[in-house]
């Protein structure tokens, strides 16, 4: 019996030299996600020289779609990645990496989407664990890592205790 074997990624060896330099998992996803979706639409208009013109093409296409300013911002901050790492390893030249990376983001009108706290929020957010209990104690250590860093669930929650200082 023959067992399916999964083709190999086209793209892996583009992303991984794209996403290497990047410190935060969060941002290496992302990019790889933008860096997939960029190259698909490269392939799926015929692989064309990527120029200036590409990318302001490919720009309309995901604004055409209805993306976020935001989402379209961070794909095309990807591709600038993308045309920087191009450039330094010979693939483009620097006038060619010059030109898409000054391809222009949309700029972001609006209110901010989700939930965010002022500073009487997150006052009223630390004052409610029971300092008095060990989970209150422990709770309240979280709540203020998470607003003293900024940081988001999933880094809180993957924070090693060897790291915290009081």
């Amino acid at each position: 019996m023959l067992i399916p074997v999964q083709p190999a990624d086209p793209y892996a060896h583009i992303i991984q030299s794209v996403t290497t330099g990047l410190n935060c998992a969060n941002t290496r996803r992302a990019y790889s996600c933008a860096l997939r979706a960029f190259l698909a639409w490269m392939a799926s208009e015929g692989n064309p020289p990527l120029t200036r013109t590409v990318a302001t093409a490919w720009r309309a296409s995901m604004v055409a779609s209805g993306a976020s300013s935001a989402k379209i911002n961070l794909y095309l901050s990807a591709v600038r990645k993308l045309v920087d790492e191009a450039a330094q390893s010979g693939w483009l030249t620097d006038e060619a990496a010059a030109s898409v990376a000054k391809v222009g983001g949309i700029p972001t009108r609006g209110r901010r989407m989700g939930n965010w706290l002022d500073l009487e929020d997150a006052k009223r957010l630390l004052a409610l664990p029971n300092v008095h209990t060990p989970r209150g104690k422990r709770d309240g250590a979280l709540l203020a890592l998470i607003l003293g860093g900024a940081l988001r669930r999933s880094e809180a929650a993957a924070a090693p205790v060897e790291q915290w200082q009081q």
